[in-house]
């Protein structure tokens, strides 16, 4: 069965529904102060480019957490490919 608006599936699990709720309340803090910070979410850094830090959104248990997103995307290995190319 599908949400007939987006077709999307009818029914997600816990885990989806608590990660849809704190991006809610992630674009919403952002929308009402600029910040999307809020009491009870992991917290949001700000971007440093120097850092490649970014926040991984995904459903369960450690699923939102801060991570280096170069280290996450093996930029080092597709750096290499594009040099020797």
């Amino acid at each position: 069965m599908t949400d007939a608006s987006f077709g999307l599936p009818a029914a997600f699990t816990p885990q989806q529904k608590a990660l849809s709720t704190l991006m809610v309340d992630y674009w919403t803090g952002y929308a009402q102060r600029g910040d999307p910070n809020h009491r009870d979410g992991p917290r949001w850094s700000r971007h440093d480019p120097a850092r490649a830090n970014a926040l991984r959104l995904a459903p369960g248990p450690g699923g939102v957490t801060p991570i280096d997103i170069r280290a996450a995307h093996q930029c080092g290995f597709w750096d290499e490919v594009a040099d020797a190319g």
